[in-house]
């Protein structure tokens, strides 16, 4: 990945939750990483930055983090000067903690609970290769953006001494990325698509109307243009109703009715009547040469403003839809979580099968159940498999992840097929119940992220 070295300093304008950490907390991810794939793994974005000066890093989907100048120490207090790197990646749905075996249990008071993520990130510094930290005067402002809208999230830290998260602040405040808000106010309307009438022929019947062209200013390079018929019920052919030449109408109408097909909706009106039909424009030959090249010309500048139009879509939605803002005292882990937990969960006393046979963690690294729309990723071993709870009314598959990076599966519609709701009794917890389930080992085996994240999305 590219380096980019970044000096513009943006001022903050968003609330922040302080939170206080050692400002030499040590980069301790890969001690903690879960089993997962072998060779696959979250990328990092990269950047160069002057430590002596302000600087915003941008991140694709939103992100910005804020960094004061001179925010940076070496391991023994000093002043770190000069360029220095900063990695920074984000998880912000089942494929990225699967990939990066990030945990996601909190064990509070001795009770061990799983997290569903608004999104997680991580950031580490260095100076020349080595670990560089956060003064202890300063922090880093995230102004982290995902796709989850909903509130009674919280902020926590990993905490390397206990190899746990721990709780630092409640319900962070949620608030629309005003990144992504800005350009969609960008976009602009997509003007009329030129339009380039049939050629008339000797058998066209055609209506010759007094046409406003300040009113319709894409047919105005039309000279002679005429009009035809271009519906398909016969009573509402013009032809067929001769009546209408009789009368003075008040009031002729065009309306756009099917721009692919450059038809109009003509609607004549009186005092006492209306007609309403479809029709098409069409020119003489000779007309039709000479409006050709213009017409080109309109369309070649039509296709460029609706590609831009196009591209301006493709920015906005590239941006998380919403944002959550945090100052960070030290480099790390963070997440922005909550408990998973629903009121219609059930406690299960669960066999798992992969082909059939009991499940064998020798061969089988991890068991994961996937739910909360791919927000919360619970992990089973030996040790915890027996005894799980569920949501029947949730979203819920498993992968167990195999040796040579092959997986067996429970699919969404397999496990909704299994029919878990009718364990739901007066909207709680039950007493455990004995069930079974069965995992189908896939052929192909998971290569890329980019694999795993289809599996997730398709099954």
């Amino acid at each position: 990945m590219n380096k980019k070295k970044l000096v513009l300093f943006v001022p903050a304008f968003v609330l922040l939750f302080s939170l206080t950490y050692c400002s030499k907390k040590s980069q301790v991810f890969n001690q903690v990483r879960l089993p997962g794939f072998d060779n696959i793994d979250v990328e990092y974005n990269k950047f160069v930055v002057d430590a002596g000066s302000s600087t915003t890093l941008k991140i694709p989907g939103g992100t910005n983090i804020v960094i004061p100048s001179n925010a940076f120490v070496d391991e023994n207090g000093n002043p770190v000067t000069g360029d220095v790197d900063i990695s920074y990646r984000e998880f912000q749905d089942a494929a990225d903690i699967i990939i990066s075996g990030m945990p996601m249990s909190y064990d509070s008071a001795g009770k061990v609970n799983s997290f569903e993520t608004a999104g997680m990130f991580e950031i580490n510094g260095f100076k020349d290769g080595k670990p560089i930290f956060v003064a202890k005067d300063k922090s880093l402002q995230v102004n982290f953006a995902s796709n989850t809208s909903s509130g009674n999230f919280n902020f926590y830290e990993f905490d390397s001494t206990s190899n746990n998260w721990s709780f630092t602040t409640g319900n962070i405040e949620t608030r629309i990325n005003p990144v992504r808000d800005s350009l969609q106010k960008q976009i602009g309307k997509e003007p009329n698509k030129p339009i380039l009438p049939q050629i008339v022929t000797s058998e066209t019947k055609v209506l010759d109307l007094n046409i406003n062209f300040d009113l319709y200013p894409e047919l105005k390079s039309m000279e002679g243009l005429m009009w035809t018929y271009a519906g398909t019920d016969s009573k509402n052919n013009p032809d067929n109703n001769k009546w209408i030449y009789k009368v003075n109408w008040s009031s002729i109408q065009l309306n756009p009715f099917n721009e692919e097909s450059n038809q109009y909706e003509l609607v004549l009106k009186s005092a006492k009547t209306e007609f309403r039909t479809i029709i098409t424009p069409v020119l003489s030959q000779l007309h039709f040469d000479q409006s050709k090249k213009n017409f080109d010309e309109k369309m070649n500048a039509y296709l460029q403003v609706k590609k831009g139009i196009e591209n301006q879509k493709m920015l906005a939605e590239r941006e998380n839809e919403f944002m959550r803002s945090f100052s960070v005292s030290g480099f790390g882990l963070y997440n922005c979580d909550r408990i998973y937990s629903r009121p219609s969960m059930i406690t299960l006393n669960a066999e798992f099968k992969i082909d059939g046979k009991g499940i064998d963690f020798n061969t089988c690294k991890t068991l994961i159940h996937v739910s909360a729309n791919s927000k919360a990723v619970i992990r089973y071993n030996a040790s915890n498999i027996k005894t799980f709870v569920i949501d029947p009314l949730d979203d819920n598959l498993f992968i167990a992840i195999l040796n040579d990076n092959k997986v067996a599966m429970l699919e969404r519609n397999e496990v909704s097929s299994l029919n878990l709701k009718r364990f739901i009794e007066g909207g709680g917890e039950k007493s455990a119940i004995n069930f079974s389930f069965n995992l189908k080992t896939r052929i192909e085996s998971i290569k890329s992220e980019e694999d795993i994240r289809k599996l997730i999305a398709t099954i």
